[in-house]
């Protein structure tokens, strides 16, 4: 039998702005006058809730000119709803997929322009049996590797799984969407899944960029929650800003995270039963459940 493949392309307009590009260094395509050095690196994350029909291909044009106009280089989409048999092309970027294998859902993408990276292999013993899809990118960033993990996880039965804390190390972002809810990055109840993140974060020392405003609507439901997850190894916290940009069309809100070179906050953190969390400039520092339990104990 013989396979059709149908073919999606970025918008014209998208296409003019990127008419004076020329070509890059790296692995990816880069602007004429881009520095080696960037002052700031921009990653997007969107749950894009499909990607393969024409309304679908307006969000994505959409996304591509919100990214022009904040000088993203990193887009990181969950959600794309993609297939082997569907074919991408962005003029500008590099594209790296990690498609449905079945059902209606899922799907991961990257798209890359103006900074050097190589992909990272992920092990199938990291997700195990779980519905978790991963891919995962490193970029230079202040002359050090930088992990960037683009997750999601579909909202079943399934739970984390525990191999995940292999991937939480030093100088890795990881974004998202995981359907885990929890108060303390915004959503209005917690749920096993969220409980489970949370306990990750704090057993692994990382810090949520959140700063509890919702990322996701639910007009069936008329609920808004927090579904859009980005949590940073300490040593890149403080580089880091999180904010929540204007609805394209999904019913998730894209987010736009930026490293700067300056460090707006300077500080020591270390694992020790502390869990920190950033909500907006402020760290927010709470005890773990086992350091509550061992200062009962010694009272």
């Amino acid at each position: 039998m013989k396979t059709t493949y149908h073919s999606l392309h970025a918008a014209p307009v998208v296409a003019q702005l990127k008419k004076d590009r020329g070509p890059g260094l790296g692995r990816g395509p880069c602007s004429k006058n881009v520095l080696q050095s960037p002052k700031s690196l921009k990653i997007l994350q969107l749950n894009i809730n499909g990607n393969a029909t024409n309304a679908s291909r307006v969000k994505l044009d959409q996304v591509l000119e919100l990214a022009h106009s904040h000088g993203v280089q990193i887009i990181a989409l969950q959600e794309t709803k993609l297939s082997n048999s569907t074919s991408l092309k962005i003029k500008g970027y590099s594209i790296l997929r990690t498609d449905r294998q079945r059902g209606n859902g899922g799907g991961l993408i990257y798209l890359i322009r103006d900074v050097g990276y190589e992909s990272i292999s992920i092990s199938g013993r990291i997700t195990g049996n779980s519905s978790l899809k991963i891919q995962g990118i490193r970029v230079t960033w202040r002359g050090k590797p930088l992990n960037i993990l683009n997750m999601y996880h579909p909202p079943d039965a399934t739970g984390l799984p525990n191999n995940l804390a292999n991937l939480l190390i030093g100088s890795t972002i990881c974004i998202g969407d995981l359907n885990a809810k929890h108060t303390v990055w915004g959503c209005s109840s917690d749920n096993k899944r969220g409980c489970d993140l949370l306990n990750l974060i704090d057993d692994k020392g990382f810090l949520f960029l959140n700063d509890v405003t919702p990322t996701h609507s639910s007009f069936s439901y008329n609920t808004r929650e927090a579904l859009d997850v980005s949590f940073v190894s300490p040593d890149n916290s403080p580089s880091c800003n999180w904010s929540v940009l204007d609805n394209i069309g999904s019913d998730h809100l894209p987010v736009l995270i930026e490293f700067n070179k300056r460090q707006s906050v300077a500080y020591s953190y270390k694992n020790d039963g502390i869990l920190g969390v950033r909500i907006g400039n402020y760290l927010i520092l709470s005890l773990s459940k086992k350091l509550k339990r061992n200062l009962l104990q010694a009272m």
